[in-house]
This record gives C-alpha cells, structure tokens and sequence, in this order.
C-alpha cells in the first residue's frame, strides 16, 4: 500500500464497505540523504534494486556499477562492483532473471553526448560479468525494462532515433520492436533526445519522451511489441525543460524525474501532475536522473532518488554537487 486506507461503516445504509483514500497533505515528501559521493564529476545515471533491498548504482561519468548496500540503515556501504575498460559511461540498469541484471553503456564525447554507433549490452551476475551484444545500430542506448511475463527478454530504448529494440538476453538477438512518432525527436529538440525511461506494467509500457516533455502508454502484446489495435495514450505533458527516467506504482501512478529542473514529480492516471520533491533552485534532488521503489517490507514505499548532482545544468548557473541517492517516503501520499 502507499496510502492508508479510512474505511466508513455504512451498515445501515448497504452491505458493503466505501474505502476512500487520504490526501498527503504535506510537500515537500519527507526524504533523507542515503548515499552521497565526496567529489562532483559523479552522476549516477540509474538504479538498479535488488531483492535483498541493496541497491545497483550505474554511473554516466564513469563506466562503473557499484553496489550500495544497507540503504535503510544509518551506513550504507558502497562497493565497486565492476568498471568497464572498454566504455566510458553506463546508462540503464535493470533486473532480468534474479540477480542477474542487464547494464547497458557506450562511449560518450562529453556528458550525455553519445558517440554513435558504440552501444553495447551486459550481464551482471554479481560476481562475474559478460557482454550479451554489441548493438552498433543503437546511436543512444537509454532505458531499459524486462517483460515481466519473459524476464530473458529486455526492451532498450535508442533515444536519438526514438526507438525501442527488442533484446533477447540469452541468444543475444535483438531488432526494433517498437518505432512510432510519440518516441521520436522533435525537429526544434534542444537536447536530441527523444523516448527515454521505460517501464513495464502488467501489459503497458510506459514511456516518457524527453524532447516532448510527455508521458505516454500503450498495451504490449506477448512478443513486446504494441497490441494489434492498441492506441497510444497520452498521458501528460509537463511544463519542464526536461524529463527523464520514471517509476511506476501500484495505482499507476508515474513518479517523473526532471533532472535539468531538479524535480521529482507524480502524475495520476489521469493527468494531474505534482511537484513532490525538489525545485529548480533547489539541491534537495539536483539533477535528478531515475528511481525505483524498495522491494522489502521496510522500504516498500520508499522511492530512491538518484541524481548528477546537476553537472547537466547547475542549480541557479553555477552550483553542482556530487551524485547521490535520496530516498523519499511516499507513505500516506495520494493525489
């Protein structure tokens, strides 16, 4: 749950019981600092939880995963797990099978800036890690989700041509599944970046678009691919300069990071959009990049924040910090 429920008695009037979830009256969210790196130049691109509740840390100015471990508690302590010789950054991070998780990276000619054509995709088994495939047509290797129902099979975004590829992580065989206008590049793009932060729910793939600074959905067949028939909904457009990654919750709500605004922001089903966390002058979540909720009873309903510290765009032209990971209790929050 991410709400307490209040339940009205109304046996006189019916047999049954009315539930009627409470608003969080509070903003800000409460949050707290769990993980901070001691020098700026460190953006953590995205995250990775484990079943345990430890977390995977993939990092843009630095081919390097680290595992940050005991998140809930007062010390977490953070582990290189593995750097990549052969690349420069690192992009998405998801789970495929358990603990096995799937890294994507490239080489990059500055912060963000994707030398095209040197995509390539990896397995981390926490212990030992392999290449799946180089995937040369990918130009900006971005998000990634597994299809809940076939976890082998792995959907990674290509943002600069607004694509998504289909990824079958053991015989290492991928093609574009998916290739609409809601994905794609608008012509007066600032940053050339159009779909970017995927996720998989049920049988709908959520998505957002940077350039568009829009949320959208649509229902997924068997194979991956949109559902013969299905439409494609929008579900927002925000008034940000940016969006990045998203997070999906149990009521399907998308919890929105803005990174180059500094904002965490929710959006109903709907359409109604709040700004939870952060502000454009704010370091409370400076660049934030992605994030992804607890898998354990303790922090279930905590999402964790991970962000470039606003080496993207500094907090009021001048000020950036060193990436960290902020989590944010969502407990007793409903729009």
């Amino acid at each position: 749950m991410r709400f307490p429920i209040e339940i009205l008695s109304l046996s006189t009037l019916v047999p049954a019981l009315s539930i009627r979830p409470r608003t969080y009256s509070q903003l800000p969210l409460p949050s707290r600092l769990v993980y901070q790196f001691e020098e700026n130049n460190n953006w953590i691109e995205n995250i990775a939880v484990r079943s345990n509740g430890d977390l995977l840390l993939s990092m843009l100015t630095s081919p390097d995963v680290y595992l940050l471990s005991g998140p809930q508690t007062d010390s977490p302590k953070l582990t290189l797990l593995h750097h990549f010789d052969t690349l420069t950054g690192l992009l998405g991070i998801t789970e495929a099978q358990p603990d096995d998780f799937i890294v994507v990276g490239g080489n990059f000619s500055g912060i963000g800036v994707a030398i095209p054509r040197t995509s390539s995709v990896w397995l981390m088994s926490l212990g030992r890690v392999s290449k799946v495939v180089d995937i040369p047509e990918i130009d900006f290797a971005n998000g990634m989700a597994a299809l809940p129902w076939n976890r082998d099979i792995v959907l990674v975004s290509d943002s600069s041509n607004g694509q998504i590829f289909r990824l079958d992580t053991k015989k290492g065989t991928y093609e574009v599944v998916i290739d609409i206008p809601e994905m794609h590049v608008t012509p007066d793009a600032k940053l050339p970046i159009g779909v970017n932060g995927v996720r998989i729910k049920g049988h709908t793939l959520y998505w957002s678009n940077s350039a568009r600074k829009t949320l959208f959905k649509a229902r997924l067949d068997e194979s991956g691919a949109i559902a013969s028939g299905a439409k494609v909904e929008t579900i927002a457009t925000l008034d940000v300069a940016f969006i990045d990654d998203i997070s999906v919750d149990e009521y399907d709500n998308i919890w929105a990071v803005t990174n180059l605004d500094n904002r965490l922001i929710v959006v109903t089903p709907d359409g109604k959009s709040t700004v939870v966390e952060g502000a454009v002058d704010s370091l409370a979540v400076a660049g934030d990049t992605a994030s992804s909720f607890g898998r354990t009873p303790e922090d279930s309903e905590i999402l964790y924040v991970v962000t470039g510290g606003g080496l993207g765009a500094p907090v009021n032209g001048t000020i950036t910090e060193p990436g960290k990971v902020v989590a944010v209790d969502t407990k007793g929050f409903f729009l």
